[in-house]
């Protein structure tokens, strides 16, 4: 037994392993397992099982089930506590058990966890998802009424009433999901496709549980259960994950600080527990488990509250650990991309127990190889995991798609598909259309449905005529199919609810206890509150700023009379002032932090009061350092009692500045809204304020305002801090002027303030007592209220797309009429009766087709191959109709005659086409012209309606027909040979056609560098820092690049990095940095001023003014752009020509809105950010990533348009991230740059991409293009910095070297020289609008602006009218009362506080509104619309009449209610001394924000400035008493002026009545003005004179900051 024992490990006696030979080593490096053993016996045979048992016998019983011994590389063991395991062991854990399988591929990691459970007959559990009969339901909002205007809205609010009455307009429920069904396997790996508006978002969140509070959503299924459940028989959140496509984070946390909350809030759920079952199963049936697997499975199911294991393994498989502790980053602070930031999105929720995963558009923003890993990743959890998972992207690439066992196909609500991926092609083939061989299988499947694009994969070899299938008519077909039989066999077939293993769906309602959940979110709450130091220091230093300020002004005041006194009152109430006006922030805060709250409470991540108690006590502390600071340097300097009385007066600051911080939070909880919760906030500032027993006296409140009296804690504290004061030892002596009174309490009495000191004590109480119940109507709040309604609104567009979409057609349906066509309806294709008849032209949405005879489609056919010929006469088969005749309808010419369509085709002229029968025939002619542009000629010979229907493609890429050339989507599809020839004859043809004809020119550029300063945490090793030279020092992003961009030929930046960085180079749009090259523009030098006048730039971010429509847009933008010499009938048909061509003619009257929430989609505002820049009619476009965030469909959508663009003979330019194979061979020529901004490729692409394709595989080493992969990502893979460093070649050198170069060299060199007798473009030349044209046109979009902007204008309205009559009633009648002091200074309250409550108001509600603008203006003065001057000036102009109805409105209800002085001539000087206050408050609002780069902290700012005018406007203080050191700082308040003026306007007049003032002095009134606070009534003029030059000089401030600060660093 000895000997046994001294050949056995002693756990914790290394001493005795030292004697035997080992040695054991408690790692304290980073690259060790964190508090792990290591062990070694090397004098004797590795048995591991006995050296795991020895180095157990060494752990304590209890926490040997979370302790694992892993196998050493030599025989050793190490033993490792789960629990104890940090960041760094937890990473070498995993490395370890995924070190031979690849960085990303958790296949086999999987596959022997799987083995381990099958080995004791166990399976993950998993769930079935079932949906019968699904619909949701939703009320929307149709058509125009989507235009908030200040009619609408105030129509719309009064419709709920009217409706009771009967009276208002009945409410349509939509159907987003129309009766779907269907089964969610585990195991199965599912994509979700469909076009735009198709319901993928309401079924993800449907099926998901993740909508179910959403009250303005109507589910409706007779089936939707998890393995056989109702959703309502266990909590679903826990059992399914929603990933939403909106990014919600705290942006001050880090990537592994936001999945470590998550993972600590959901705990392991069934891990643990499955664990544990599956250890007792191995010890019954004596199985030793893979140590490895048993150590990953024992950790990731370990609750740990500081790192956990799954966290480490979801940010390796996200790719995420390059970035895991850099913060995720917001719109104040910058972090990750928005790719790394949407994998957060993904990860926070894969790091739960995840049975069911919905994940909506997780891949946008993401590079094709990084989807295809993550894709990879997740279809490998799936099927081993046995996890239902079901995930929607935009643009899927082909090699992604693979991936998936399944698809559901939704269109308009409608599920027409869901079964294998390998049977949806057959199916559809059914249908008779057919996926072209170089179109990816999703982006077939997101376009067949839609009426637009379903034409596009007709199959005309079935000899079957194309007519649209809509979604209704596809979905009956999939019913009738054998997928469909499956899905209805599982649906009939009950789900056996025993067998179900019932760790698969959770009974509790979280997944850790309460108390944990506390503890999580207070620590979350405190670490934000530590990185959100701006604010924390800006406060800080404010309160110590205006601590100074007030110490000093009121530096040891007498206390000899009741003056005196007032004097201690007004320090005393300011106090308490600005302890309520600093936690005004938390309202602003709170509300920016909901949106992640509501994601996460209703993800059962914790209840609201898990958060909303953190949030309140850890301000606390706040609380304390303020009123200590405030304390501690005012009270002992301005002289207040020098005793124990000094703590009640800092307990009671802390307790109302606690006080005020649970009320902002409450009322940020509530109105969930910054616009509504300001406005609330206000409110309550101001029945606060002035029902303190200070501004209006206590004896002076009219009775139906007593009770708020005695319910504002402000009041009592002011009521408890006046009596800990005036009853202190140095007041209570006798008054000078009234010996029979204590001095004291004579202060008191004058404001009617009691003098027992047990009302201190009472104020302690009832603060406390009401700090508890709002705490408690806080916490109600965040745990019952979730985010505002939204109001969904349809376009009637939408309306006709859904109408079609329901419709079983027989027949096609008829082009639409003119007058329906001007309000935007759509037109559906319209048909060709039967062969023999006369072709008519497909009218899809927005688009008018040409039509080709059958001559001219054989002709195609017969010069194509074998598919691009069936492309060519019959692929777009839907150009033409079917079977059946239809009913005549007129099709509309375009506005001018020959301008394009949106599909480039030739108009018909001014006539219009009549379309009946299925034959064409003009009013005047029984000849077919028009669309053919022959008149006279009649269409002859026509074979298969299939021909005839066909867009026919020659060789050359033209109609042969006549000028209607084809669309811009088939030209595009052409080969790069025939587009080009193609664009070269369009271009011409466009040029004949336009109304205003552009010069085309050529850009080039040589030698072109630019470089930043270098960042003080770069490497300075690897980076680019040249040492001599103009850029020597710098950081170099650009080096050595030379180009050339011609006419019509569409040229693509292509790059890891630089591509961007070299477009706005070259486009000068480049705010800093330092820029060298020789960049030309047909040959001439470019100039700044005027190269913005011929060039448009379409910026990545579609920034537009929300508030206007469509054609709005488009008509500032020409009406600026377009030179005067352009007459208003040229200029407006020409802006028609351009919403052809774009294809925005259906949306000419529709809302822009804000991205996201209302509006115009993704890709319809991409067109209309092309489209802003054409109606300048630009020789040069330039464009940021135009299918950046869009799906297939609205990509090629808006490549359509790229491409007409280009084919009108322009310049365009496009930088372009991973596209798609069609998008990417849109192209005619690649720039390609490399890491480090240096060219690698630049010249034409070549048919299918083949001289791209031919250059990169001639260089040694560089794998083969496979067959059928796109060659864009072939390209960025081969060329990426690792394959160049594999290679040991340098691709910039070769490309420097080869023949291709010097090619694209004697090109540059041909154009950078300019043509004989050609000038350069002169700026007085272009005819640019003056001021005035500039003034009016920013002045007219301003007043429609502000018509639309009902948020802002009825929110500033209400609170006018609620602050008037709440001024009136109290101070009802008190302007009469001008017998006492307290009369006079209840005037002057009055008149103080209206000014500083409407005042403040107006400067905070427009800072949203100018932000906006402001973001506009820095893309509409980049592009030369207009000067700085006449945008300011419209600014400030537009809220003149606002302004002037707001303080006429204020004053005839404030002044009649008060009962002030009743002549024309005091209302007159009241009215315009208000007016003129008003404005300066407004246009510092402006001004603020214009000087600082967010809302937030142009509050800030402003909050300083009213601190300072507050505290100095003449009224807390009299002018007299204020130290000669500040009172300069009165003489430049603006408010002091106000006050001023308004007072002697009131009070002036009354030289004949008499007061008796404080020291018992009768005198009159405007004497009495004079002495108390220097006011005089000779001032009434130059008072409107200075208050005028305030507003310039606000406006001055404001015009300044636009033209020389621009926080848009580019």
């Amino acid at each position: 037994m000895t000997a046994n024992m001294a050949s056995a490990i002693m756990g914790d006696l290394p001493w005795s392993e030292a004697a035997r030979g080992g040695r054991r080593d408690w790692t304290v490096d980073a690259s060790d397992l964190s508090r792990a053993s290591l062990a070694t016996q090397s004098d004797r045979p590795d048995d591991f099982e006995a050296l795991k048992a020895a180095a157990l016998e060494g752990v304590k019983a209890r926490r040997r089930g979370r302790t694992v011994v892993l196998p050493g590389p030599e025989g050793d063991v190490h033993v490792l506590d789960v629990d104890k395991m940090d960041r760094h062991s937890q990473r070498r854990l995993m490395e370890r058990v995924m070190a031979t399988h690849g960085e990303a591929d958790n296949l086999p990691l999987l596959q022997r966890v799987a083995a381990r459970l099958e080995r004791v007959g166990m399976q993950p559990p998993s769930v079935e998802v079932r949906y019968r009969g699904l619909s949701v339901l939703s009320r929307m909002t149709v058509g125009d009424r989507s235009l908030p205007t200040l009619k609408k809205t105030m129509k719309r609010q009064a419709e709920p009433v009217l409706r009771k009455l009967g009276r208002g307009p009945k409410v349509a429920e939509f159907p987003i999901i129309d009766n779907a069904s269907g089964v969610i396997k585990p195991g199965v790996f599912t994509i979700l496709l469909g076009p735009p508006g198709s319901g993928k978002t309401t079924f993800l969140q449907t099926l998901a549980g993740a909508n179910r509070r959403d009250h303005s959503l109507k589910v409706r299924a007779q089936e939707l259960s998890y393995n056989g459940r109702q959703l309502h028989e266990f909590f679903v959140e826990r059992a399914a994950a929603y990933v939403s496509q909106n990014d919600l984070h705290y942006g001050e946390l880090t990537v592994r600080e936001t999945f470590q909350f998550a993972a600590r809030c959901q705990s392991s759920g069934y891990k643990r527990d499955l664990n544990a079952e599956l250890e007792k199963r191995e010890q019954e049936a004596g199985i030793t488990p893979d140590p490895e697997v048993a150590a990953y499975m024992l950790a990731t199911a370990a609750h740990r509250r500081h790192s956990s294991m799954m966290v480490e393994v979801i940010l390796k498989l996200l790719g995420l650990d390059v970035c895991a502790d850099t913060v995720v980053g917001s719109a104040m602070l910058r972090g990750i991309s928005g790719g790394q930031k949407k994998r957060v999105t993904s990860g926070e929720m894969l790091v739960g127990p995840v049975r069911a995963l919905f994940a909506d558009e997780i891949s946008t923003g993401l590079d094709s190889n990084t989807t295809y890993q993550i894709m990879r990743a997740l279809g490998n959890f799936t099927r081993v995991m046995k996890v239902a998972t079901v995930v929607g992207l935009l643009q899927p690439q082909p090699e992604a798609f693979s991936l998936f066992d399944e698809v559901i196909l939704l269109s308009n609500g409608k599920v027409c598909y869901h079964g294998p991926v390998e049977a949806v092609l057959p199916f559809f083939e059914g249908l008779g259309f057919r996926c072209p061989p170089r179109r990816g299988v999703a982006d077939f499947l997101q376009e067949v449905t839609t009426p637009s694009d379903q034409h596009k994969y007709w199959d005309p070899r079935g000899g079957k005529p194309w007519h649209f299938l809509s979604a209704a008519m596809i979905e009956g077909a999939f019913k009738r199919s054998p997928q469909w039989g499956a899905v209805q066999a599982v649906l009939d077939s009950p789900f056996g609810r025993a067998a179900a293993d019932p760790l698969a769906l959770a009974t509790k309602k979280y997944g850790q206890p309460r108390g944990e959940l506390l503890r999580a979110n207070f620590k979350r709450t405190v670490l934000l509150q530590a990185r959100n130091k701006v604010f924390t220091i800006i406060r800080t230093a404010q309160v110590l700023l205006m601590a100074f300020v007030v110490a000093t002004l009121f530096w040891r005041e007498d206390k000899n009379t009741v003056e005196d006194g007032n004097l201690f009152f007004g320090v005393l109430f300011y106090s308490i002032l600005y302890m309520l006006l600093g936690a005004i922030s938390e309202m602003h805060l709170l509300v920016a932090r909901l949106p992640v709250f509501w994601k996460q409470r209703h993800m059962r991540f914790y209840p609201g009061w898990c958060f909303a108690i953190p949030t309140f006590v850890t301000r606390i502390p706040y609380s304390f350092l303020e009123a200590t600071i405030w304390t501690m340097m005012v009270y002992w300097i301005v002289g207040f009692s020098p005793s124990v009385r000094f703590l009640m007066f800092w307990f009671q600051l802390f307790l109302i500045n606690v006080w005020s911080v649970a009320l902002f939070q409450l009322i940020a909880a509530v109105c969930r809204d910054d616009t509504i919760a300001t406005s609330v906030g206000s409110l309550f500032l101001l029945l606060f304020i002035n029902l303190t027993g200070f501004v209006l006296n206590k004896t002076d409140i009219p009775p139906w305002w007593i009770w708020m009296y005695w319910a504002n804690p402000f009041a009592w504290v002011t009521r408890a801090l006046a009596i800990n004061e005036f009853t202190a030892g140095h007041w209570m002596r006798p008054d000078p002027y009234n010996p029979g009174q204590m001095l004291g309490l004579e202060v008191l009495s004058f404001r009617g303030f009691p003098s027992e000191y047990w009302w201190v004590w009472a104020s302690v109480g009832f603060l406390l007592v009401s700090l508890l119940a709002i705490v408690g109507l806080f916490l109600a709040a965040a745990t019952y209220l979730g985010a505002p309604k939204q109001r969904h609104v349809l376009t009637p567009e939408a309306v006709q797309d859904f109408e079609l979409s329901r419709k079983e057609l027989l027949t096609p349906q008829p082009s639409v009429t003119e007058e329906t066509a001007e309000r935007g309806a759509v037109g559906w294709p319209s048909t060709v009766a039967e062969a023999g008849s006369v072709a008519t032209a497909s009218v899809a949405p927005g688009r008018i087709s040409s039509v080709n005879t059958a001559t001219n489609a054989a002709a195609a056919t017969a010069k194509a191959p074998p598919w691009e010929a069936t492309e060519a006469a019959g692929g777009t088969a839907g150009a033409a109709g079917t079977a059946g005749r239809v009913t005549a309808a007129a099709v509309p010419a375009p506005a001018a005659a020959g301008a394009a369509d949106s599909n480039g085709a030739a108009a018909a002229g001014p006539e219009r086409v009549l379309v009946a029968a299925g034959h064409v025939t003009a009013p005047d002619s029984p000849a077919v012209h028009g669309a053919l542009g022959q008149p006279g000629q009649a269409a002859q010979g026509l074979g298969t309606v299939a021909e005839a229907s066909a867009f026919s493609v020659a060789s050359d890429g033209m109609d042969r027909a006549g000028s209607g050339p084809m669309t811009p989507r088939r030209a595009f599809l052409l080969r790069a040979s025939q587009r080009i020839s193609f664009a070269s004859q369009q271009a011409d043809a466009y040029r004949q056609r336009t109304v205003i004809p552009f010069t085309p020119c050529t850009l080039t550029f040589k030698n072109v560098e630019y470089s930043v300063p270098l960042p003080p945490d770069a490497d300075k090793e690897r980076a680019d820092v040249p040492s001599a030279g103009p850029h020597a020092g710098n950081l170099r992003l650009l080096k050595g690049i030379d180009g050339v961009f011609r006419p019509a030929i569409l040229t693509a930046l292509m790059g890891a990095s630089g591509a961007t960085t070299l477009m706005d180079v070259i486009a000068n749009r480049k705010t800093s940095g330092l820029i060298t090259g020789d960049i030309r523009v047909s040959g001439h030098p470019m100039e700044a001023k005027t190269f913005a006048r011929i060039s448009g730039y379409v910026e990545q971010t579609d920034i537009h003014i929300a508030q206007t429509t469509v054609a709005e847009a488009l008509h500032f933008s020409a009406h600026l752009r377009l030179p005067t010499t352009v007459d208003q009938a040229t200029r407006e048909a020409f802006v028609e020509e351009i919403m052809a061509l774009v294809e925005l003619g259906r949306l000419r009257h529709a809302y822009v809105g804000v991205p996201g929430v209302s509006g115009l989609s993704v890709e319809q505002r991409k067109r209309l950010t092309l489209a802003v820049e054409l109606v300048a009619n630009p020789s040069i476009v330039f464009m940021d990533e135009p299918t950046s965030g869009l799906d297939a469909r609205a990509a090629g959508i808006v490549m359509d348009a790229v491409r007409a663009t280009c084919d009108s003979g322009r310049v365009v330019v496009c930088t372009i991230h991973q596209p798609s194979i069609d998008i990417f061979e849109a192209f005619d020529e690649l720039l390609l740059l490399k890491p480090g901004g240096a060219t690698i490729f630049f010249g034409s692409m070549g048919d299918e991409s083949g001289n791209l394709i031919n250059y990169f595989q001639s260089i040694e080493g560089v794998p083969l293009c496979p067959e059928r992969v796109n060659p864009a990502n072939w390209m960025l893979e081969a060329s990426s910095p690792g394959a160049e460093d594999a290679l040991g070649v340098d691709f910039a050198e070769i490309y420097r070297s080869s023949q291709l170069a010097k090619e694209m060299g004697a090109l540059i060199d041909q154009h950078h020289e300019p043509k004989p007798g050609a000038a350069a473009a002169v700026m007085s030349e272009l005819h640019v609008p003056g001021f005035r044209e500039q003034l009016a046109a920013n002045l007219r979009r301003n007043f429609v602006i502000y018509n639309r902007a009902p948020e802002y204008n009825i929110t500033r309205a209400a609170i006018t009218i609620l602050v008037g009559f709440a001024f009136g009633t109290m101070f009802w009648r008190l302007g009469d009362n001008r017998t006492t002091v307290s009369g006079v200074l209840n005037i002057a309250g009055v008149l103080f506080s209206s000014t500083l409550f409407v005042g403040i108001s107006n400067c905070l509600s427009i800072q949203h509104l100018i932000a906006a603008q402001r973001t506009v203006f820095y893309r509409e003065r980049a592009a030369g619309m207009y000067r700085v001057l006449p945008f300011a000036l419209a600014q400030l102009l537009v809220e003149v009449p606002f302004l002037i109805v707001q303080a006429l409105v204020y004053s005839c209800i404030v002044y009649w209610m008060v009962w002030f002085a009743r002549d024309a001539a005091s209302f007159f000087w009241f009215f315009w001394d208000f007016l003129l206050t008003l404005s300066y408050f407004t246009v510092l609002g402006i001004a603020a924000v214009n000087l600082t780069p967010s809302v937030p902290l142009s509050n800030v700012l402003c909050s300083f400035f009213f601190g300072f005018w507050n505290l100095l406007s003449g009224f807390l203080i009299p002018l007299p008493a204020i130290p000669g050191y500040w009172i300069w700082a009165a003489y430049i308040n603006p408010v002091m002026w106000s006050i001023y003026g308004l007072s002697i306007s009131q009070l002036g007049q009354f030289g004949d009545e008499y007061i008796t003032d404080l020291q018992g002095n009768t005198t009159s009134i405007p004497q009495f003005l004079a002495d108390r606070f220097d006011w005089h009534t000779y001032m009434t003029g130059p008072i409107v004179a200075i208050l005028c030059a305030y507003i310039l000089a606000f406006s001055a401030v404001a015009a300044l900051s636009l033209k020389f600060i621009n926080f848009q660093k580019r």
